[in-house]
């Protein structure tokens, strides 16, 4: 049988916890849009606090690279391991796994589960896949949760699920308000699993997914201004992305952020106050912060 091809690279190190910043800004630097996913979680037990870092990469890692993070986290070149991530490996991971994850009304589920759904949610199917977003990350969680609460107050129309992975962000906020979503990503593996999710929660006509890679995509020009967005992407990015969502979000509209470490907070915060945006509210989930601005 012929080898999947391979598409996802994973890169794992362990660093003192003194250097979590830096290595924080050394993976966005190296890897920008290439990078998929991070996250970091405690290696050691006190009083060490060594923290181990994995990242899920769109493209091979570079020596260049590899050596920019090994400086970066104060660790020998040698105790980086790098490697490709078969794409059947990364849905193994987590298909069939998950458990169902309950986020303000929002219930995520995978065809696994059988249980009936709790009265009163928004049920969402959702299997692991070769995008990101079941529903398991403290990143989407947090947006979820942002989205049940703004949602008992405001009334969107014009929706869009910016870097949509799997979709789930749009099919919450389809399933939710029965109103006409925009599914924006860069990669068109992520649009086509999209498609494919929409369909499963028979949502078809509510969602619309194309591959935008940046916001001048004549289908987000076409919809301006938005109501609700929504963007779990990276620090980094939503950084860059601000001042072009103050030109596409209505006044009174609002953004939802995610994919942020808690150090990184302030930083995403003061780029979207400086595009006239203003914080109305931070979550906290584990390590990651969900930041709501309006405009």
């Amino acid at each position: 049988m012929a080898a999947q091809p391979v598409n996802v690279w994973r890169v794992v190190l362990t660093v003192p916890t003194a250097a979590i910043p830096a290595l924080e800004s050394a993976f966005e630097a190296a890897f920008d849009d290439d990078l998929l996913a991070l996250s970091n979680f405690e290696a050691t037990q006190p009083p060490v606090f060594d923290w181990r870092f994995e990242a899920l990469l769109a493209t091979p890692p570079s020596e260049d690279q590899l050596t920019a993070l090994a400086e970066a986290g104060g660790v020998p070149r040698a105790a980086i391991e790098a490697g490709p991530l078969q794409k059947a490996d990364w849905v193994a991971q987590s298909h069939g796994l998950n458990p169902p994850v309950r986020a303000g009304r929002f219930y995520v589920r995978g065809s696994h589960v059988t249980d009936p759904v709790p009265g009163g949610s928004w049920a969402l199917l959702i299997d692991g896949t070769t995008a990101f977003g079941t529903g398991q990350h403290e990143s989407t969680r947090g947006c979820l949760t942002a989205l049940d609460r703004i949602l008992r107050s405001h009334k969107a129309r014009r929706l869009m699920d910016l870097g949509c992975g799997t979709g789930i962000l749009a099919l919450a906020m389809a399933r939710a308000l029965r109103r006409p979503v925009l599914a924006t990503d860069i990669d068109p593996e992520a649009v086509r699993v999209t498609d494919e999710n929409r369909r499963r929660n028979r949502l078809t006509r509510e969602i619309h997914a194309v591959t935008a890679p940046n916001l001048r995509h004549r289908a987000i020009a076409a919809r301006k201004p938005f109501d609700l967005v929504t963007a779990n992407i990276l620090a980094l990015p939503l950084r860059k992305l601000a001042h072009g969502l103050a030109r596409h979000v209505a006044p009174g509209g609002y953004v939802v952020l995610s994919g942020i470490l808690a150090g990184q907070a302030a930083g995403v915060t003061a780029a979207y106050r400086q595009a006239g945006f203003r914080l109305v509210a931070r979550l906290a989930q584990g390590d990651w912060r969900t930041l709501v601005v309006r405009r």
